[in-house]
């Protein structure tokens, strides 16, 4: 009953603080919730949700919104979480509108157990985060008209906190950026993703699904966009063949400034596996696939149409190093398959090709070209 009073009495504040058109839901079921709801401007709307009809023992939720401007839109809900636990779901949303301000919408859906999410907009932006099970953490913020999904489904490991990361950043108060898409999911446990955008119509996805790891490695990806119309595509998943590496997690790290439209993908299925992609310039597509046990794989390209492919395909201790810099639609591919072979490529000019083909074991290659119009192709069987 008391729960009951106090939500009253907020919906009453509201109805009297606030201007016209707003409007403020509150419905908090369980122990120790608090909600607080500030809305200032015209056609604000707020559903707080903490508790559920099924399990009424809410425990410990805390809910902030405070939106400012026209048209904004902010819903949260949070359901039980473990007993006896020192927190629970925690939910902060800020939604402040400029002269760009109208349109904002932030979703936040929690349930079960010490998830945090946080939302920060300023313009017309997009944020959706749902988090399901164990000890998630969600960081969005936006400014301009930008889109960000967070998707994080845990599975208990332990007393580890917290077993998913995820931040996304698009834009800045001082720099508004626009048409900017970010989309995270994170299966399982023990990822981490952060997602950095600050041009304009820019596409970051990251997929992280750690499967069952052994110990306490952490699957990590980091996307940068500092450019126009980039593409940026992470796919990680542990899938190693040597129980001993599943406590150790992969890396990947996508950087692409410069003009705009590069695209690069990178896609670990492995164990230890590392992976970085730098591009600067136009239209530049670099792409990594990792599968097996402790690879690393580095890509910088700088200039115009210049492509990059590496294909770890399986085994043990594979190392790939491409630079292709200064010049343009140079090409460079490499396929990698068995243990501890090691491939460097550096390409000096314009439109130069170099081909690697390493299978079995102990291979190494080395190539650099300088110049236009050169050609090197590399197969090592033994």
């Amino acid at each position: 009953m008391k729960k009951v009073i106090l939500s009253a009495a907020a919906l009453m504040i509201g109805a009297i603080s606030f201007a016209q058109q707003n409007d403020s839901d509150i419905d908090q079921t369980g122990d120790d919730n608090r909600a607080t709801v500030e809305q200032a401007g015209n056609a604000n709307e707020s559903v707080v949700l903490q508790g559920s009809a099924t399990n009424p023992n809410a425990l410990h939720n805390t809910t902030t919104v405070n939106q400012t401007g026209d048209a904004n839109s902010s819903t949260v809900n949070q359901f039980d979480g473990i007993e006896n636990e020192t927190t629970n779901n925690e939910a902060e949303v800020t939604q402040t509108s400029g002269t760009t301000g109208v349109g904002n919408t932030s979703t936040v859906d929690q349930l079960d157990n010490d998830n945090k999410a946080s939302v920060t907009q300023d313009g017309s932006n997009t944020s959706d985060i749902d988090q399901d099970e164990d000890f998630n953490e969600a960081t969005v913020e936006q400014y301009g008209s930008n889109e960000s999904t967070v998707d994080q489904k845990g599975s208990t490991s332990g007393n580890d906190q917290p077993n998913n990361e995820a931040f996304v950043y698009q834009g800045s108060a001082s720099d508004d950026a626009t048409g900017n898409t970010s989309s995270i999911t994170q299966d399982s446990y023990k990822n981490m993703a952060t997602v950095t955008q600050s041009g304009d119509d820019n596409e970051a996805v990251v997929e992280q699904n750690l499967g069952t790891p052994t110990g306490d490695g952490e699957n990590k990806a980091y996307i940068t966009q500092i450019s126009d119309e980039n593409d940026a595509f992470v796919y990680q998943s542990r899938n190693g063949t040597n129980q001993e590496d599943h406590t150790t997690a992969s890396i990947a790290t996508i950087e692409q400034m410069g003009d705009i439209q590069n695209t690069a993908t990178i896609n670990q299925q492995a164990d230890g596996a590392n992976s970085t992609i730098i591009q600067d310039g136009f239209s530049n597509e670099a792409r990594t696939t990792q599968k097996g046990d402790i690879h690393d794989s580095d890509i910088s390209q700088t200039g115009d149409d210049n492509i990059a492919t590496v294909n770890q395909a399986s085994g043990r201790n594979l190392d790939s190093d491409i630079t292709q810099l200064g010049g343009d639609f140079n090409e460079s591919h490499v396929f990698q398959s068995g243990n501890g072979h090691v491939s460097a490529i550096v390409q000096d000019g314009s439109s130069n090709y170099a081909d690697v083909n390493q299978k079995n074991t102990g291979q190494t290659s080395d190539i650099m070209q300088t110049g236009s119009l050169n050609s090197a192709i590399v197969t090592q069987h033994n």
